[in-house]
């Protein structure tokens, strides 16, 4: 009788100990998959980041592109204008020759 109590509370205790550690390895995965869920966060937050910065870059270089453009436009119609001056000239200086030869 005695000897079948020891045995009962031998086993309760063994069946305790058998819950404890299935808890603390339930808690040890718990905070394990807790901890890879706020790795995977950071790695996300880091490459959005990442992005954002590269995209605001990529919007500052399309603003430099754009501002270079126009000053070339306005380099090529410069150049035009003068372009259409010298012919101006040309004209003028082949119709006076053409006016002096004739008199």
């Amino acid at each position: 009788m005695l000897q079948d109590k020891i045995h009962r509370l031998e086993a309760q205790r063994n069946a305790t100990r058998v819950m404890e550690e299935n808890q603390q390895a339930k808690l040890k995965q718990s905070i394990e998959m807790k901890t890879d869920q706020e790795n995977d966060r950071k790695q996300f937050e880091d490459l959005e980041f990442q992005y954002l910065e590269e995209e605001s870059e990529w919007h500052a270089y399309h603003e430099e592109l754009k501002t270079e453009e126009k000053l070339l436009m306005q380099q090529i119609e410069i150049k035009r204008l003068k372009c259409e001056i010298l012919k101006d000239i040309r004209i003028r200086q082949q119709l006076q020759i053409t006016i002096a030869n004739g008199q």
